[in-house]
């Protein structure tokens, strides 16, 4: 097996941090949309952030054919 490049691994893990990142800031963005009060964005914002980590968790004590579409729906 060959070694691992760590400097490939550290690319890749900040290339994720990246996709997260804009994918939390396009869901408070979104939310900023629908409301003109800072705090009810926040708050749905945290709810469907929160709602996609659930469904990651969901995803991996779920049956396979389950487990796919709730990965899909998910954030992380």
């Amino acid at each position: 097996m060959p070694e691992e490049d760590p400097q490939i691994l550290e690319d890749l893990r900040q290339a994720i941090a990246a996709r997260d990142g804009s994918a939390f800031l396009s869901v408070g963005l979104f939310c900023s949309s629908l409301t003109s009060n800072q705090i009810v964005a926040a708050m749905i914002a945290f709810v469907i952030l929160l709602g996609s980590f659930i469904l990651d968790f969901l995803a991996v004590s779920a049956s396979p054919p389950v487990a796919a579409p709730l990965r899909h729906m998910s954030i992380g």
